[in-house]
């Protein structure tokens, strides 16, 4: 039986070792504080996709928005299992905490995809942490969009030398 709130929908989690990108549109910049992510000079509501390749991900995005000064909140699709050419999945909310680098996952949260959600949360604090390190190089944050243009010009022989710090980010080509 499924758990309370499960819907069908399109897509899955991708298979193997994996990390979030950013997904976003628009002029994201990078700004000082525990949140990386602004647009417009003010904290900016990003989306996370998995970084494995560049394509509609359905149910794998994850919204993460900032509620205050050093906390964020995320929203994501946690996958139940496979029902013909759909899945299903079940939507949870995880907490964190930028200032401690620490996250508490909603306790509505169904006890067989805590785990999941706990590996989420943890690529979502990489990435965070990731943007970090890169916005004392870099004033704006490489995106899933930018990953896809990069790998096109690569084989036209222009690579980029960009990369990230953190599990499942390697070069930016």
């Amino acid at each position: 039986m499924d758990p309370p709130g499960a819907h069908r929908s399109f897509g899955g989690p991708p298979a193997g070792d994996w990390a979030y990108d950013l997904d976003v549109f628009g002029d994201i910049s990078y700004g000082n504080g525990p949140w990386p992510y602004l647009r417009d000079g003010k904290p900016a509501h990003v989306r996370l996709s998995p970084n494995t390749e560049y394509r509609a991900w359905n149910t794998e995005y994850v919204g993460v928005w900032p509620t205050c000064p050093g906390k964020a909140r995320a929203r994501m699709s946690l996958y139940v299992r496979q029902q013909s050419m759909t899945a299903v999945t079940v939507p949870t909310t995880v907490h964190f905490d930028l200032t401690d680098n620490t996250f508490i996952v909603d306790t509505r949260c169904p006890p067989q995809l805590h785990d999941q959600a706990t590996a989420k949360a943890r690529r979502i604090l990489d990435l965070v942490a990731a943007a970090r390190i890169d916005r004392e190089t870099y004033t704006h944050p490489i995106t899933a969009r930018d990953r896809a243009i990069a790998s096109g010009q690569a084989d036209r022989g222009v690579t980029s030398t960009r990369t990230r710090t953190t599990r499942g980010h390697g070069p930016e080509n």
